[in-house]
């Protein structure tokens, strides 16, 4: 595979339309990156791809391994391949911390691929329970999810940032999912605040959309 780029399965427009329904196998995803996020069949959760383990987060942002089985219905991944590395060793909120890494990288709207490993004060995160049909709107759902406060964590947040081109493709700008290390919470961030990060990143050239 093509280490300069992003692979991505499905596309935002389509997961708004309640594109819900997996197709793509764990071990596909796979193939395409050892970095990424997403989520599973019926939005079963959160899905955070990293060193290549598929972990899954419940409603309740509770972290498992992901099961070989689960289908996938959207996912964005890549391979972090040869890295830039950036150390940021005082608190700074999850906005201030997008603001250093796209002036670090001084690229106009670039794509990115990155690792932020370290200590927070403190994380907002929400994941979601698997969902039944006739499925709802992905507004209505997001909106009843609830929101998990965790405080004094060690982890990891993959974080994936897509230029304004991707619009209707994908999320505009960053997207974090967060792994704790003792593997137990997980799910998409809403906020942050960091205390010390070591964040690896690497730029790609392009995204491309992948089918089955």
């Amino acid at each position: 595979m093509n280490q300069n780029v992003l692979y991505q399965f499905s596309t935002l427009k389509i997961f708004n339309d309640k594109g819900y329904d997996g197709d793509l196998t764990q071990e596909a995803l796979k193939s395409y990156g050892d970095i990424g996020l997403g989520t599973f069949n019926t939005l079963d959760g959160e899905l955070i791809l990293i060193d290549g383990a598929v972990y899954q987060a419940d409603g309740d942002c509770k972290l498992k391994k992901g099961d070989e089985g689960a289908l996938i219905p959207f996912a964005v991944m890549g391979f972090l391949g040869d890295t830039k590395a950036l150390r940021l060793k005082r608190p700074l909120s999850m906005d201030a911390v997008k603001e250093v890494l796209d002036q670090k990288i001084a690229f106009d709207d670039p794509i990115v691929l990155a690792v932020l490993e370290g200590d927070f004060l403190n994380l907002t995160l929400h994941s979601v329970w698997p969902q039944e049909k006739p499925y709802r709107s992905l507004d209505a759902i997001v909106s009843e999810q609830k929101l998990v406060r965790v405080c004094h964590q060690k982890g990891r947040l993959v974080g994936i940032r897509c230029p304004q081109s991707a619009n209707e493709k994908n999320v505009v700008g960053w997207h974090f999912h967060y792994l704790s290390d003792d593997q137990t919470i997980g799910g998409h961030v809403n906020d942050f605040m960091s205390l010390d990060l070591l964040i690896r990143y690497s730029i790609k050239d392009q995204i491309i959309e992948i089918s089955i």
